[in-house]
């Protein structure tokens, strides 16, 4: 391979070749030329691969525009603590205070915590049913006037009913709306409570192999493998310093992709029978 250009290996790429390594850029119209020569990628080829780091680049940047100026994830885990740690203080004051709620707490807030809730949820916090109203003639008269009528306008007619049901056992409901509000959260938090650390994922990297691993049998003619310096192998080794981005631990970060999403990329190719393309 004297008189032909010698292809990057994954082993000897650094984040040092090309600034900002780990910010993916669409390759220059110079690298573009270098890859689809390098990788000798016929036309149809090369139009897979450019629409699939077109797409990479597309979704990266609307990554970035809402991530970027997220608080780190140890701050945002801290605060969410907090909030867990307020509702739970909440419901305890509202479980010592149960009986004498509906005395001091003023009836706008009864009202008010009966029509926050769904007649279901009512039910559900209640364990007991609703009595039955005339729903039906309800909406028939609002068709009247409007056939195009909403749900909102409905509930609005037994607005009545949600703040009567409200101010009488407003304790009860409010009691289980923190605890529905804070359950999936005290969930996630004891969850979290086994996520020893580690190292972060490269989401720029791991997602970019993601999606050439989707397209490789377009662009390669055969699906990926974990084949040391295979075609797959190869064609990493070439788009990731085109794209900005350093291939250092690439090889066993492709072992992790494709077996963790080997559902997806080794799936046979049904042959079509009927003739369509």
């Amino acid at each position: 391979m004297s008189a032909e250009k010698q292809p990057r290996t994954l082993e000897t790429t650094k984040a040092s070749d090309r600034p900002h390594s780990q910010v993916f850029t669409f390759p220059t119209p110079k690298e573009w030329s270098g890859l689809v020569r390098d990788l000798k990628l016929e036309p149809a080829q090369e139009h897979e691969l450019r629409l699939t780091l077109r797409n990479v680049d597309e979704d990266l940047r609307n990554f970035r525009m809402r991530f970027d100026d997220r608080e780190p994830r140890k701050e945002l885990v801290r605060r969410l603590k907090r909030v867990a740690k307020a509702l739970s203080a909440l419901d305890d004051e509202i479980q010592r205070w149960h009986k004498t709620m509906t005395d001091f707490l003023p009836f706008d807030t009864l009202e008010t915590i009966g029509l926050t809730m769904s007649y279901s949820a009512m039910e559900a916090a209640l364990n007991e049913q609703i009595p039955r109203r005339d729903v039906k003639g309800e909406v028939e008269r609002l068709r009247a006037g409007d056939a195009a009528v909403r749900i909102a306008e409905i509930e609005e007619r037994f607005d009545y009913q949600r703040k009567a049901i409200g101010l009488k056992r407003g304790p009860e409901l409010l009691a289980h709306l923190i605890e529905s509000i804070n359950r999936p959260i005290k969930s996630w938090l004891e969850l979290d409570r086994c996520n020893h650390g580690g190292r972060p994922s490269n989401v720029t990297r791991d997602y970019l192999l993601i999606r050439l691993a989707e397209s490789a049998r377009e662009i390669l003619g055969d699906k990926p493998t974990t084949t040391a310096n295979g075609p797959f192998h190869r064609m990493c080794g070439y788009v990731f310093p085109a794209c900005g981005l350093d291939a250092e631990g690439l090889e066993k970060a492709i072992e992790r992709a494709l077996k963790k999403h080997k559902s997806m990329f080794w799936k046979k190719q049904v042959k079509n029978t009927d003739g369509e393309p």
